[in-house]
């Protein structure tokens, strides 16, 4: 079998062939993703956080709900719901003034902070899917909203250091902390537990 050559290139000099491709300015990316000019206020960030926290609250009580005899019955949704909840507060440190919202919700495990948290634009979670049809087949609705999935980069239009403390269900809690240039990203294990989550912004400094 013959070998075969090719040869690209332009015809009397009409083009110039350039082996490349199109690519992202991964930093100006991540810059329009965590800035006001996408969202129009910064308000919006406050309003991905209360929804992140309500929507792991309500897997929770979900979860709780399923273990119930009757699921279906209304009356769980209140007594599982008095037992949960969605705290914000501004806390002053030495390092800055923090806005810190806590929550008892499912938490994250390490799989979901790598795979989902720390990645703009991901479908919902398997897990979350399969939660709703089981809800839907008990008898009752998750109500979680997931309405807006802007994501935790939203975050840094109000803070220079975000710090999420998290456990999921047995697993081992975690922590991530990440700064306004959003890198790098560490993630790391806590030795005490922490159910739910709790997220701590500092705000920009004068």
């Amino acid at each position: 079998m013959a070998d075969i050559h090719r040869d690209i290139s332009p015809r009397n000099d009409a083009y110039e062939y350039i082996d490349g491709g199109f690519r992202p300015n991964t930093q100006k990316l991540l810059s329009l993703l965590s800035g006001p000019e996408l969202y129009g206020t910064p308000l919006v960030a406050v309003r991905e956080l209360l929804q992140n926290a309500f929507d792991a609250v309500r897997e929770q009580i979900a979860h709780e709900r399923l273990n119930q005899q009757n699921p279906a019955d209304p009356s769980h949704e209140f007594t599982v719901g008095e037992q949960n909840h969605v705290k914000l507060g501004l806390e002053c440190a030495p390092d800055g003034e923090w806005l810190v919202c806590s929550d008892t919700g499912v938490g994250m495990s390490k799989a979901v902070i790598q795979d989902h948290v720390l990645v703009s634009g991901t479908p919902k979670r398997h897990d979350v899917l399969d939660l709703e049809r089981r809800c839907a087949a008990a008898g009752f609705s998750l109500g979680r909203t997931g309405e807006f999935g802007i994501g935790v980069l939203s975050y840094f239009m109000l803070a220079d250091r975000v710090v999420i403390r998290t456990c999921r269900s047995l697993r081992i809690p975690m922590k991530l902390v990440s700064d306004s240039d959003l890198i790098p990203v560490t993630c790391s294990e806590l030795k005490a537990v922490v159910f739910g989550a709790k997220r701590r912004w500092r705000s920009y400094r004068a």
